[in-house]
Order: structure tokens, then sequence, then C-alpha cells
């Protein structure tokens, strides 16, 4: 039997792609409207067809009363988290990451982690920053719902431009909706390297972000500090083998690299079984010797440990949370709350 969050993840993958026959089936960039199977077809607008539907996929099980507001709300946090931990987004818009799906996203290497950012995830960031943008600019009387019915009354099937929307059509109708400086704003998160600013649009809902929940509920138990090297680990092999090593992080200051095979940190036998209850016997900031293997050469690298890439981010109810900042998250949400400070 399936657990809670198994069920809420097939929930959201059925959610994204029943929205699929609204946003796409009906509703597609001009390039998607003549397409053919034999032919890669190019379009800067992912970001809208599959991040706008990642956006709603998750806050529609809200809406729809499938989820808890706390369950949403994680979501949303991890949703977040994934993004942030992505060097990529340093070196790819959103809209180049639309463009470059069939030489990026279909076909992953070991670096993309570096090199790309998911036109899906950044997409349904600039959606949820976007819709709090258009809502506060107009003072709740027009939301992201409201721009997307536009759009499809436009350019939907029944639509006076029903050859699907052209480049740039979002942001003229958010432009001619709500002004100028809402559709610069989504244009530079489309255009450019800025992260959605998620901390601005969750404070409007009397929200906030917390970063590093694991780190400091350690800290708060007095239990060993997550750790690692900044290193991802293949998960389909039963050796312990590096997948990806992430910019910045201190395995790629060291001269990991990826395919190289832990055998022994400071001299102690490493597996994929104990790899978690070693790494906790490391602190951060400390050195440690790690004995590898690379194509069939054994060397020893002094590694730096570093705090572990965050695994768990938290969106909780700011303690000072206004009466007018509980009503925009209602209408936000749709869906009335009882509200319990934590």
């Amino acid at each position: 039997m399936l657990n809670r969050n198994d069920y809420i993840n097939w929930l959201a993958l059925t959610s994204h792609e029943f929205f699929h026959v609204w946003n796409v089936r009906r509703l597609r960039p001009q390039a998607l409207n003549q397409y053919d199977y034999d032919r890669e077809t190019y379009t800067r607008e992912l970001w809208l067809a599959e991040g706008l539907s990642s956006y709603y996929d998750n806050l529609l099980l809200f809406r729809s009363g499938l989820i808890t507001v706390d369950e949403y709300l994680a979501l949303l946090a991890e949703e977040i988290r994934s993004y942030e931990i992505s060097p990529g987004r340093k070196v790819r818009s959103a809209e180049q990451a639309s463009f470059d799906t069939w030489t990026k996203h279909y076909k992953p290497d070991a670096n993309s982690i570096n090199s790309d950012v998911s036109y899906y995830r950044k997409g349904s960031l600039i959606g949820f920053v976007a819709d709090t943008a258009i809502r506060k600019a107009s003072k709740q009387k027009v939301t992201l719902d409201d721009i997307l019915r536009e759009m499809y009354g436009l350019y939907g099937p029944d639509g006076s431009q029903s050859s699907g929307y052209p480049p740039r059509a979002f942001e003229a109708l958010v432009e001619q909706t709500v002004g100028k400086p809402v559709a610069d704003q989504i244009e530079t998160l489309l255009t450019s390297l800025t992260d959605p600013d998620v901390d601005a649009a969750l404070e409007y809902y009397g929200l906030q972000l917390e970063r590093s929940a694991t780190r400091k509920a350690a800290e708060a138990a007095g239990s060993p500090v997550p750790a690692d090297f900044g290193l991802v680990w293949n998960s389909q092999e039963s050796l312990l083998l590096v997948e990806s090593v992430v910019r910045g992080g201190s395995g790629a200051d060291a001269g990991v690299l990826p395919a190289d095979e832990l055998l022994a940190i400071n001299g102690q036998r490493v597996n994929r079984l104990n790899i978690q209850d070693r790494m906790l016997r490391l602190q951060p900031d400390e050195t440690a010797e790690l004995l590898l293997v690379r194509n069939g050469q054994i060397l020893t690298l002094s590694v730096k440990v570093q705090h572990a890439i965050a695994d768990k981010y938290r969106i909780s109810i700011r303690p000072n949370i206004k009466q007018r900042e509980k009503n925009r998250m209602e209408q936000w949400l749709g869906m009335q709350l009882m509200f319990i400070k934590n």
C-alpha cells in the first residue's frame, strides 16, 4: 500500500497532466501549433506550458480539498529547495532552458546539475512570484488565474488568434492588465539569471521560509550536524559511485570527478549502506582523506567537509502575521483557513 507522500506525488502528477488538457492541449505556443513528431520543435515558452502547469498542479490539489494546507506548503518548500540547490540556475535562464530542452533537459549528463535549470521548476516559481505580483499590483482584483483565462479567450481554440500565442504574449497581457512594472519583473525572471524572490512573495501572505530546517533541528537536539562533500551519489549502482560533483562544493575544489568510486574515508571502509552514518561522524570544516578509484587507479584526495546540501526547507506562518496577510493567503489558496501560530 502506498504511503501518504507517494499518494500525494501520484496526485500531483495526475493533476499536472490533467491541467495540460487545458494548458498546452488547447492553449499552446505558436511553435507547437503545427508539430511534427519526426522533428524537434523549439520554443522559449516551455516555462509557461510546463512551468505554470507545475505551479498549478499542487495548488489545485489543495483547492480541491485533496491535500491539507501543511502538505501544500511542504510541496512548495520542496520546489524552492530543489531549485535553489541547483548551481545550473546561475548559468541558464528559464527561456534558454526552454529553448535548449532537446539538447539539455532530454540529454542529461554528469554536469547537468551545474549547467542547466529545470524550466518546470523555475517556471513554477516564476508562476508563484508572478501571481503574487499581479495580486499585489491590482490590490487583489486580478490574479494569475485571470491572466490565463484571458489568454485562453484570445489564443484558445475558439479565440480570435487560435493559432497559438506568440512570444511575449503573456508579458504583454500582464502589462495591459496590471501595468508595465509587473510585466518587466516577469520578463527579467524569464530572460536573466535572477532568482524569483520567493521570500518577498511568501511574506505578502504572512509566511516565512526556513532553509536549514534539518541542520537547526540537529543543533537544537545536540545531534551531529549533517555534512557532505558536495557530491551526488549514483542511486542506480551498488558501488558508491559519484554521479555529479556540485560546482562550488568542497569535492569539486579537491578534484573529485563524476564516476569516481569512494572506497574509504579516513581509512575506514564505506559503502552504500553505511555512508550516511559515516558522514554523521564528520564535522564541517574538518579535512577528510578520501580513498577513491578512478579509471582503475587508486588515489587519495584531501577534502574539506562542508555543511550538507539542505535536504529540507520549511514554510511556516510568521509569528506576527496580520489579518490582511491572512486574508491574502485565503484568497490565494482559495479556501478559508484555521490559523494556529507556529
